[in-house]
């Protein structure tokens, strides 16, 4: 249900399992993430925690858990819950990128980078990995990695639109004009439609007199 945001339903169904079993961890792990669908990030805690009660070895749990305190920008408490799930599964990938969000969170570049990498080294297909890396490589100003990692996303999510967007986003900066208007166009294209970003001075001023930004600006 989570997965086609139908979240309603999956509460009352989660709910419904927790009346029959109250004991059954998975039940409030997934309760907590439909809680989550819906910005109900606190209810998401609550639901989480007591799977971590039930069953302390719910991986899911903890990354659940983490992910919701995330959403809060209560970036400590998020990665220590990441440490937990890491602790019990280090061959997943997941935790590895949502501690990497938290450490970005906190502007701790290199850390993002480091856990973004080990992600991708579990998951080489990983291509939300690969554009949150890009993410905190513009950060530090290797705008050449950041775009690697861009394209890295790209391949492996021909469709991520946020991933051609960044990359857009870069080349713009770094005055690549013809290939921040082609970027930008497949942003639209696979779905991207903030035209409060697309047209913004401060992320494309750099190419917003160039005869291809304006045709893509002529087609909104």
């Amino acid at each position: 249900y989570s997965r086609t945001h139908s979240f309603d339903k999956a509460i009352d169904d989660y709910t419904q399992a927790i009346e029959i079993n109250p004991v059954f961890a998975p039940a409030y792990t997934n309760r907590g993430l439909a809680f989550s669908g819906q910005q109900q990030h606190s209810r998401a805690i609550e639901d989480c925690t007591r799977a971590i009660e039930l069953d302390p070895s719910d991986y899911f749990a903890y990354n659940n858990r983490g992910m919701a305190y995330f959403k809060q920008q209560q970036y400590d408490r998020a990665i220590e819950d990441f440490n937990g799930a890491i602790e019990l599964d280090p061959g997943r990938s997941l935790a590895y990128n949502n501690r990497g969000m938290a450490y970005l969170g906190q502007k701790q570049f290199n850390k993002a980078i480091i856990d973004y990498t080990r992600a991708i080294e579990l998951d080489i297909t990983f291509s939300l990995a690969y554009n949150n890396r890009g993410i905190a490589y513009v950060q530090k100003q290797q705008y050449e990695r950041a775009i690697e990692d861009f394209n890295g996303a790209i391949t492996f999510n021909p469709r991520y639109s946020e991933a051609y967007f960044n990359k857009a986003c870069v080349c713009s900066l770094t005055n690549q004009t013809e290939e921040a208007c082609n970027s930008l166009r497949q942003s639209i294209e696979n779905g991207y439609s903030d035209w409060s970003n697309i047209t913004s001075p401060s992320l494309f001023g750099n190419i917003q007199e160039s005869s291809c930004y304006k045709e893509i600006l002529s087609g909104r």
